[in-house]
């Protein structure tokens, strides 16, 4: 056989991580899941529930509430995780995106001015992306878009400068 009719032949080679609505490379991407201790303090409710099941009901209903308490815990805390990602083209925060044309000024935060942006400072119409237990500073990003609702996005993030440089980089011009 000759290499390109071959068995390597058959095999593609891999393609660089890319999201599914851009052709481009990840430029910042975050994980912002409850922390350690959350799920620690989750898991003794959990326990504390199961005893009081148990004990007065029995092994069976125990058992049922540690298996259902459990189920629960986890799929709350898995599914109130977030994901940012900043691509070529555009931010994704959750399950939100606005293309990097229509941002505007953009700001890193500080704890204190996070809290202070999510508290008596806040506009209710801004879209807000907290998680305030894994994160304590932000990013806020001004939306040109007019048909948007929403005048700014409030981003909660660990690596605020990381993720305003990458936002910067969208847009040349901001």
């Amino acid at each position: 056989m000759s290499p390109e009719t071959g068995p390597a032949a058959r095999i593609p080679e891999a393609a660089p991580k890319q999201t599914p609505n851009a052709n481009a490379e990840v430029r910042f991407r975050e994980h912002l899941g409850a922390p350690a201790w959350a799920w620690l303090v989750m898991f003794g409710l959990v326990l504390c529930l199961t005893v009081a099941f148990w004990v007065p009901l029995g092994d069976v209903a125990g058992l049922v509430c540690l298996v259902v308490g459990s189920a629960l815990v986890t799929w709350l805390l898995l599914t109130t995780a977030t994901t940012t990602v900043v691509t070529g083209t555009e931010l994704r925060a959750g399950r939100a995106h606005i293309g990097g044309d229509s941002i505007g000024i953009i700001a890193t935060l500080d704890a204190a001015a996070t809290a202070d942006a999510r508290g008596p400072n806040a506009d209710p119409r801004a879209f807000t992306v907290m998680r305030p237990l894994s994160a304590k500073e932000s990013v806020s990003l001004e939306v040109l878009d007019d048909e948007d609702p929403h005048p700014y996005w409030l981003i909660s993030t660990r690596r605020p400068l990381e993720l305003g440089q990458a936002i910067r980089s969208l847009n040349p011009d901001s």
